[in-house]
């Protein structure tokens, strides 16, 4: 081999390693692109907006009022004709006692308004704004933890189902060998023609198969793109590390199925730490609620100040200083005397949504625990097919070794080595399945019990 050829080599093996992501990378693109995470993400700060609202009605709201009018046939200046009021004075001599009606009014009016006692609205408002920023915080928790057990069991089936892909086509490959021999033994009489047909249907099952394994192949790829956020992702770029998933699978063999339990229902887990917080929630809406049923007053300082006239505030060309502004402080109470039973009904539906939320959590307990119980039963199922298959494997190597001896020194025919063959493909595929059936349980397993971190 030349050094430009083990130079082109280098270049070909180092553009693809550019490409290849792990699963740590594909996890680190998902925090930032993954649409789920991302609407979760602006919930969360939504919710926080929504703290920052109640608490602002502890503080006092200023409202400015401003109103301008134009008048288009202002008062003319009046005169007076001094000799009509000063006996003796033969001359006239006008004097301007008004110097005429402004054509712009203005008037300004600032309102301020202070709560003093709303009868716990208010600290019950901040309590369920804030319950609710907490519950959306551990909800972006929730979707995190649940794209990231579906990517990471995502790429571990790509990994396999590559590997899937290759033994199925070596199988397609071995089957179109078979259908010629088995072709031309019927030809001459060797064979059945119905065996012919038989062995001819088995090869088009492998083309089928292969047809359903490049399907799932891009099936998965385009949900471990979906994931990611990575729209352009191939499966020829992912780089998974099995270690992961047979390090998951030993500590659940390890694990006793009782503990398993225990762990996938305690507080702890996030799903019911949520659920325990949407309790809490329901809880303050009734507080809320009796905090505003009828004859529970609402006390507020409202504070006005106003100004009126054809100048800005303190300017004045009128013919004297007229009363143009005015201060008020006024103590409002305000309370609903009867509002048809709308109140009382809002305390009683908050009740209920508390004993709804208790339902709910319960609910979440039996299917927390029936979906451990099909993935626990499906991962011990998938352990004993693998050890099963790995043992038929064995046995299969064995025998295609012998059957290929035997055609080499002229003792047995190609048709049976290539069955041979075909058996041990057939059974790796099988196994490469169960391997797949095991980690995308394992990963399940892993997610309800808080093994995935």
């Amino acid at each position: 081999m030349t050094k430009r050829s083990v130079s082109v080599i280098l270049i070909l093996l180092l553009c693809f390693s550019a490409f290849a992501y792990t699963t740590d990378e594909l996890l680190k693109a998902m925090v930032g692109n993954n649409t789920e995470i991302l609407k979760a993400r602006e919930e969360l700060k939504q919710s926080l907006l929504d703290v920052s609202d109640a608490k602002a009605g502890y503080y006092p709201s200023v409202d400015l009022t401003l109103t301008g009018s134009y008048i288009a046939n202002p008062i003319d200046p009046i005169r007076i004709n001094l000799s009509d009021y000063i006996p003796g004075m033969s001359t006239s001599e006008y004097v301007k006692i008004y110097d005429g009606q402004e054509s712009l009014y203005y008037q300004f009016k600032l309102q301020l308004t202070q709560p003093v006692f709303t009868s716990g609205k208010l600290s019950n408002g901040v309590k369920l704004a804030s319950l609710a920023a907490e519950a959306r915080e551990l909800q972006l928790q929730r979707t995190t933890e649940n794209e990231e057990v579906q990517l990471r069991a995502n790429c571990a089936a790509l990994y396999y189902l590559q590997m899937l892909k290759e033994v199925v086509s070596e199988l397609q490959a071995y089957s179109s060998r078979l259908v010629e021999l088995s072709q031309s033994a019927c030809e001459n009489g060797m064979m059945l023609e119905t065996d012919f047909y038989n062995i001819k249907a088995k090869a088009r099952s492998a083309d089928s198969a292969l047809s359903q394994v490049e399907s799932k192949l891009l099936s998965t790829e385009a949900s471990v793109a979906r994931l990611s956020g990575i729209m352009d992702f191939s499966f020829k770029e992912l780089e998974f590390d099995e270690k992961e998933v047979l390090s998951l699978c030993s500590r659940i063999s390890s694990s006793d199925y009782t503990e398993l339990k225990s762990s996938s229902v305690s507080s702890e887990r996030t799903v019911f730490t949520l659920l325990d917080k949407m309790n809490e929630i329901a809880k303050a809406s009734e507080d809320f609620a009796n905090a505003s049923v009828s004859w529970k007053p609402d006390v507020a300082i409202v504070v006005d100040a106003s100004y009126s006239g054809s100048r800005f505030p303190l300017i004045e060309t009128d013919w004297y200083r007229k009363d143009d502004w005015a201060a008020t402080i006024t103590v409002a109470v305000k309370t609903t005397l009867f509002d048809a039973g709308t109140s009382a009904r809002a305390v009683d539906r908050a009740v209920s949504s508390s004993v709804v939320s208790a339902v709910d959590k319960s609910a979440a307990e039996n299917e927390v625990l029936s979906t451990l119980a099909e993935n626990y039963g499906n991962f011990i199922s998938s352990v004993s097919d693998i050890e099963y298959r790995k043992v038929l494997l064995e046995s299969l190597e064995s025998q295609s070794r012998s059957r290929l001896e035997q055609f080499e020194s002229g003792y047995g025919s190609e048709s049976d080595y290539i069955q041979s063959l075909i058996d041990l493909k057939s059974c790796e595929s099988e196994l490469i399945q169960a391997y797949i059936e095991r980690a995308v349980s394992a990963y399940t397993i892993g997610y309800l019990c808080g093994m995935n971190d």
